[in-house]
């Protein structure tokens, strides 16, 4: 018997809150957000049931967690985890290859190694992320937007324009430095084809009970199916409400199961896990 309520903690990130909302708003459960640090503290801690954790931290720690089938957080496109370039793109073609230092907000690691992916994979960029930005640094940036400069500010590097082309991709040529602002969740979609997953409810290894499958499930696939009506009863910003509408994925269906494999390898490759593991999904005792 699952006690009740059921405790969730969830990473505090625009692109959560829609489901945090739907979750505050069930009987049975007792919601707390914070950092993506603190949902992981207490969850591990026994604290709370279940977490909304960062995709990245979920697939370091896979060992220590079971993932939650069914629903999840990915998008198309995230207008909150932009790569920021004063400067515009580097010359993938100059000589030495250009290298960018990638700063990004204390709870932004996860859009830190989106932003080294995609530079690299994308753009032929080598990219580093060094320590958190302080907040006051960064202004008027999003909780999640990422600064990147020259590795050597003091050296001159080949900087090219960017100009939008009719697809919303950007396109590198010759030209004068300008400021360029990648969206994160559209470059991860092409460069691999798939939604950008970014959080997915995990528990602790081996504590999964079907009441805590079939709770969340339920809440978020309701969520799902009558999205509109609680995005435009919210009364968010007509930007919220499109990405909301739009943008915003709540299902762990086989493109983000996808998406999540592709995410662990390129992982692996860039040294972060030591082996190519399946996401260990839980699921439902009886079948259902």
């Amino acid at each position: 018997m699952v006690p009740t309520p059921t405790k969730i903690a969830v990473w505090n990130a625009p692109f959560t809150m829609l489901a945090a909302s739907a979750l505050r708003d069930s009987p049975g459960v007792d919601l707390q957000l914070g950092t993506s640090v603190e949902a992981e503290v207490l969850l591990r801690a026994g604290r709370v049931d279940v977490a909304l954790l960062p995709t990245d931290r979920i697939l370091m720690a896979g060992d220590d967690f079971d993932v939650l089938p069914a629903v999840g957080i990915s998008t198309w496109s995230n207008p909150f985890a932009r790569l920021v370039l004063e400067n515009g793109l580097p010359d993938a073609e100059a000589s030495p290859v250009p290298e960018l230092h990638i700063r990004c907000q204390p709870d932004g690691a996860l859009a830190g190694l989106v932003a080294r992916i995609v530079l690299k994979e994308h753009y032929g960029m080598i990219a580093k992320v060094t320590p958190p930005l302080e907040t006051d640094e960064w202004g008027e940036g999003g909780a999640f937007d990422l600064l990147a400069s020259p590795a050597d500010a003091s050296r001159t590097s080949p900087f090219s324009s960017t100009s939008e082309s009719d697809s919303g991709s950007l396109d590198v040529g010759a030209g004068p430095s300008k400021r360029v602002e990648l969206d994160l969740g559209q470059e991860w979609y092409e460069l691999a084809n798939y939604p950008m997953v970014w959080a997915a409810f995990v528990m602790r290894k081996g504590e999964v009970e079907d009441a805590h499958i079939q709770l969340v499930r339920d809440v978020l696939v309701e969520l799902d199916e009558n999205r509109r009506t609680r995005v435009l009863a919210a009364g968010g910003t007509e930007a919220m409400q499109q990405f909301e509408l739009n943008e915003l994925r709540l299902r762990m269906d086989d493109l983000a199961i996808a998406s999540l494999t592709e995410l662990g390898e390129y992982m692996y490759f860039y040294e972060l896990k030591e082996t190519i593991d399946p996401v260990a999904f839980a699921s439902l005792t009886d079948n259902e």
